[in-house]
């Protein structure tokens, strides 16, 4: 079982990578106007450095809920060759890709950047280890589950190939 989580972080690892290449191919422009001395604001150059990452972190949000609600892999997930279903094995649908993902990203991200509660996402591991059929928070909430990627779902072409 200890395998399957290595999977699943390295398709975590992958898929924000992915989301945030736009935010890694702007940061050195943003990092210049920042430090300019000819900014007179200086709050304001660093404010748009802590809210550049925003849209990387939306695109993100929204790959995994159109990936999630039709059972298709992420480029994450295939190349960890795990997906997520429904409890049934179908495509999870919308409503529950949505409240899979504000509980598995918006809340951790709430409690790290408004209360500085960033001990509290150590439980996340903590909670799927501990829970029987290995299902983290955010998947029991959403009635969710990761699978193995079947040789079917390998095949098929990504949207934007």
């Amino acid at each position: 079982m200890e395998f399957f989580y290595q999977r699943r972080a390295l398709a975590f690892t992958i898929d924000i990578l992915v989301a945030l290449t736009p935010f890694w191919l702007l940061l050195p422009a943003i990092i210049i106007f920042a430090n300019n001395p000819g900014v007179s604001d200086q709050l304001a150059a660093q404010a748009l450095l802590l809210l550049a990452p925003i849209p990387s972190l939306l695109l993100y949000f929204i790959i995994q809920l159109i990936q999630i609600s039709r059972a298709r892999p992420t480029p994450g997930r295939r190349l960890a060759k795990i997906n997520i279903t429904d409890l049934e094995g179908q495509p999870p649908g919308t409503l529950k890709a949505f409240s899979r993902e504000m509980v598995g990203i918006f809340i951790p991200l709430a409690l790290i950047l408004f209360f500085n509660l960033w001990p509290l996402l150590l439980l996340v591991p903590c909670w799927a280890l501990a829970s029987k059929d290995g299902r983290s928070l955010h998947d029991q909430i959403a009635g969710t589950k990761v699978v193995p990627l079947r040789l079917s779902e390998a095949s098929r072409k990504l949207p934007w190939e």
